[in-house]
């Protein structure tokens, strides 16, 4: 297991954001993946299955984030509190 853990903020390209995910996990690293709630459920169920295999991904409660708002904070701090609670070391 990695010392190091990662936050991805999510909302398009689920492709790509699959790929990112699954590399760092598959080197050992926690990932949690914040998906913005203004991507569409096809999306989210789209990445959400594309990673499912991977034990040590998870993702975190959605927000609409807005750039240069508050939004963003409560989006990364969600993800991060899932970080902190699924992986403590």
């Amino acid at each position: 297991m990695s010392n190091v853990g990662f936050i991805m903020l999510v909302h398009t390209a689920a492709d790509r954001a699959a790929q990112v995910a699954r590399h760092l996990s598959v080197d050992g690293c926690p990932v949690v993946v914040h998906v913005d709630k203004s991507a569409s459920r096809a999306f989210n169920r789209e990445l959400r299955k594309s990673l499912a295999d991977l034990d040590n991904i998870r993702f975190s409660k959605r927000y609409r984030v807005e750039w240069g708002t508050w939004s963003l904070v409560a989006a990364t701090q969600a993800a991060a509190e899932v970080l902190l609670e699924q992986f403590p070391h």
